[in-house]
């Protein structure tokens, strides 16, 4: 074996960085690598996993409202009553970052940490709870895609290079009624009976496109959104997509996603 300081996954999730303890470790584990310990087959898979999110609850958000200390003042409440996964950050190098923290109702906050998939086990192993100052709060999955509001299309963001309107940005698909207007000018807004969704009513499958009405482009019930869901799980480090369940809390008011355990 080879200790390591530290270890996390690359932006893009195709690799680790590795950082050891002194140059004696880094060389030994370049021979090994480099060896026949580690010769790869033609069955070799290569790993292109993403680090896992996970959604805290019921946070005191007072406490870590700041912007310029709120993130490391909740990492370092956290480190601080949680040993194990302490330890695991500490001693082992496994990643554990806070991505950002949200105000919610009645004075409580919401934050998103990024972490390495043997932390997500381990928190999930126990009941989702993490010790955060003198409470435990719940911590669920967090499954975000990336949507843009001008095209509607997936992977990208309204402005980016990927969007098709990116030359002319006063063009915009409504995610009301699919025409080309901005949404919140809709006419059709509130009548969920001429929704259309524009991604479904696109669609070269013709069983899509029939259901294409009912539904906006950002429901959870549209079935590409689904789909792009189900990839967004296959893709994440430690999620199952075969675990992974559709879950309504207050219907039209807050919805999410939830992976079953």
């Amino acid at each position: 074996n080879v200790p390591v300081k530290k270890s996390e996954l690359t932006k893009d999730g195709e690799g680790y960085y590795v950082a050891f303890n002194n140059e004696e470790a880094r060389d030994k584990a370049k021979v090994i690598i480099e060896g026949s310990a580690l010769e790869t087959t033609p069955d070799t898979k290569v790993s292109t996993k993403i680090a896992p999110k996970l959604k805290l609850l019921d946070l005191d958000y007072a406490r870590y409202s700041e912007k310029a200390t709120g993130k490391d003042k909740l990492r370092k409440a956290i480190l601080a009553k949680n040993s194990d996964i302490s330890d695991m950050v500490h001693n082992k190098g496994m990643c554990l970052d806070i991505i950002f923290i949200k105000e919610e109702e009645g004075g409580y906050g919401s934050a998103v940490i990024k972490v390495d998939p043997r932390i997500r086990s381990h928190i999930v192993a126990n009941k989702r709870k993490i010790c955060v100052d003198m409470s435990e709060v719940h911590a669920k999955d967090q499954i975000h895609l990336t949507q843009c509001f001008s095209c509607q299309n997936y992977g990208h963001k309204r402005g980016s290079d990927h969007c098709k309107y990116k030359d002319d940005k006063e063009k915009n698909v409504c995610l009301y009624c699919a025409s080309e207007h901005p949404s919140k000018d809709c006419p059709v807004k509130r009548d969920q009976k001429k929704h259309k969704c524009y991604n479904c009513f696109s669609s070269p499958v013709s069983s899509t496109r029939k259901n294409a009405t009912g539904h906006t482009s950002t429901s959870l019930d549209c079935p590409i959104r689904q789909r792009e869901v189900q990839s967004l799980v296959s893709r994440t480090a430690g999620l199952d997509p075969k675990n992974f369940i559709y879950q309504r809390t207050m219907p039209q008011i807050r919805q999410h996603w939830t992976i079953s355990t």
